[in-house]
């Protein structure tokens, strides 16, 4: 127990670290280099960016620790089956450098698979230093993992679950009081670090007609296709990048990195987390074209991203997909309410961002807060 205490902490401190280490990135290469020093050039100096940034990410990822590319969850998947649990130490600090890289300079990925694989590393590096049987190496990657998910977003149930689930694949008890410790140790550090704030603040919701149940079922399927879209657009992006003979894969990032600033040119909502622009849709303060347009964009900015050979994970991006998605669909059951003459039940923001044929578009959020 001792043991998942100090892997919990680790993954706490890492995640509260590795969130720091973003800010950092994004205010020299965002605020500092293109804001302020490059300043004079028209708006079109918002694509230097994430070029900038994806510079380092290939050589860090192709020389020091190749783990360190894509989106971190398959890879620990892979040390844990096929490996023992074994994950080098360096990949903790590789990953953390190439995903701050690619996010912090506004590649379009997410923080969480970065974060699972940091957390799985100190795990697996505390079970290989005390020379632990794999059974306990693989326990203390999926407490790293759970330390990660439950410090990044305040939720250890969430990460207890995670780990269990997708890491380890097998319940018993001896696993869940493991886990369980780990998860509530890097929660309560990164809580007394940072605060007790929400990862994702959502408007107050409450279900007023049973009439909003089918609404819903309809939702979530057309999520689940927009879901399918980004997987199989992911894998060919993926594809047709290892595919192309020039340049060499170690500076393929930055061409990334020019497709995605080329795509913020037209929306920089894209760019980074882009938890700003999920913010405004669930107050229900983004038109519905805007919403429509952010989908293909920030599903053609992650492929590229991850596909070109940046670093991230791709949670935060599905987030931001079904956020952009719930306005259109509210906007389409209105429309259809309307046609039928059938009232239809109320839409709250936080569960269909909600939109307004008569409001104007509202501009996205600006360059210098596209990865907070």
């Amino acid at each position: 127990m001792v043991v998942a205490s100090v892997v919990g902490l680790a993954a706490g401190l890492g995640a509260v670290g590795f969130a720091l280490l973003i800010d950092g990135i994004h205010w020299f290469f965002v605020d500092l280099v293109v804001n302020d020093l490059l300043g004079m050039l028209p708006g079109w100096r918002i694509m230097l960016a994430p070029v900038l940034g994806m510079i380092l990410v290939g050589p860090i990822t192709q020389i020091f620790a190749p783990e360190a590319k894509g989106h971190g969850v398959p890879e620990v998947m892979l040390a844990v089956e096929t490996r023992g649990g074994r994950i080098r130490p360096r990949v903790a600090v590789a990953k953390s450098i190439a995903s701050a890289l690619t996010i912090g300079s506004g590649g379009s990925v997410g923080k969480e698979g970065p974060i699972v694989q940091i957390g799985s590393a100190f795990g697996s590096t505390v079970g290989q230093a005390l020379r632990l049987t794999e059974e306990n190496t693989k326990l203390l990657v999926a407490a790293g993992a759970a330390g990660g998910i439950a410090a990044t977003f305040n939720a250890p149930i969430a990460g207890v679950f995670f780990a269990l689930e997708v890491i380890l694949r097998r319940f018993n008890t001896r696993n869940f009081s493991v886990v369980v410790l780990a998860s509530v140790v890097a929660t309560a550090t990164a809580v007394l670090i940072r605060g007790d704030e929400p990862a994702i603040p959502i408007p107050a919701y409450r279900l007023e007609h049973a009439a909003e149940i089918p609404l819903y079922a309809m939702l979530g399927v057309v999520c689940a296709l927009v879901a399918v879209a980004f997987i199989h657009t992911l894998y060919w992006a993926e594809d047709r990048f290892a595919e192309l003979p020039y340049p060499p894969q170690i500076w393929m990032p930055i061409v990334g990195g020019l497709g995605v600033g080329a795509l913020a040119l037209i929306d920089p909502a894209v760019l980074g987390l882009g938890e700003e622009a999920v913010d405004t849709a669930l107050q229900g303060e983004t038109a519905v074209q805007t919403m429509s347009l952010l989908v293909i964009l920030k599903l053609a900015a992650t492929s590229i991203t991850i596909g070109s050979g940046g670093s991230g994970g791709v949670f935060r991006p599905s987030l931001f997909l079904g956020a952009m998605v719930g306005g259109p669909s509210a906007a389409a059951s209105i429309s259809c309410s309307a046609a039928t003459s059938v009232r239809s039940a109320p839409m709250r923001p936080s569960a269909w961002p909600r939109c307004s044929r008569a409001r104007p578009a509202r501009p996205s959020p600006p360059c210098s807060s596209c990865s907070r």
